[in-house]
């Protein structure tokens, strides 16, 4: 059986976490520049272990290359964003 990846990708939505980093920012502009996936979700925390400012433009970059609503972006981290739907 043979999988058409290009076809699966394209009609769904994908979650990249560290999407302020290097690679994950680098991933999101690729996937936004295929106009393949439905939507695109963004997770980063902008800890300080890179320079936050690094992390603020990279979003910045991102979000003026995204569509009205095709990608979204959120500032925790998993930990977090899991503590507050337990509690």
């Amino acid at each position: 059986m043979q999988f058409d990846t290009m076809n699966i990708i394209r009609h769904m939505k994908i979650l990249v976490t560290g999407s302020a980093g290097f690679i994950g920012s680098n991933l999101v502009l690729r996937l936004l520049e295929s106009k393949e996936p439905k939507g695109i979700v963004g997770l980063d925390n902008l800890n300080n272990y890179y320079d936050p400012s690094l992390k603020e433009y990279r979003l910045s970059v991102i979000l003026s290359a995204s569509e009205e609503s095709r990608m979204g972006c959120c500032r925790e981290g998993i930990l977090r964003l899991a503590d507050a739907r337990s509690g």
